[in-house]
């Protein structure tokens, strides 16, 4: 089974064939259909304006209809790092960080970003996995002052 996807033109550079994709019906957003780029088109579709990617869906456990519509999801890249929500990191002269909590104290872990979206940083870095992340009021901390924990939400 294949679904074909209008990219914008802009982003078409970026899709190779081979990369995966994850599909999803509009209707159906709990069923999550993995899939592959097959290929593309080399021209605007003059009816979408956009570019036709024909992505095979891998191993179906339901047939879709045809003219369903579908939300795609193309996998860009990947590299590890840790995600967490954007508000946890903060930016000044010396570079990106985030505060960690050791015992009771807020303790300054330097890190590199990676992709950001509206909701979430990836962060690259020297992170303890065991210690939690500030992400309430850390802009009014400095290194070493006392943190007092919160209910998680």
């Amino acid at each position: 089974m294949q679904v074909t996807v209008g990219l914008q033109p802009e982003d078409a550079a970026r899709v190779q064939t081979g990369m995966a994709a994850e599909v999803v019906p509009v209707f159906t957003p709990d069923s999550r259909l993995s899939g592959v780029v097959q290929g593309a088109t080399g021209t605007v579709n003059p009816a979408t304006k956009r570019l036709d990617v024909w992505v095979q869906i891998v191993a179906a456990e339901q047939e879709l209809v045809p003219g369903t519509a579908v939300s795609v999801e193309i996998v860009l890249e990947k590299h590890t790092g840790w995600v967490v929500p954007r508000d946890a990191v903060l930016r000044d002269a010396k570079g990106d960080y985030i505060f960690q909590v050791t015992g009771s104290k807020a303790e300054r872990v330097a890190v590199k970003t990676g992709i950001e979206t509206d909701k979430y940083t990836e962060i690259i870095g020297s992170i303890d996995t065991k210690r939690r992340i500030v992400t309430v009021g850390n802009y009014e901390l400095q290194d070493g002052m006392a943190v007092r924990e919160g209910a998680p939400k």
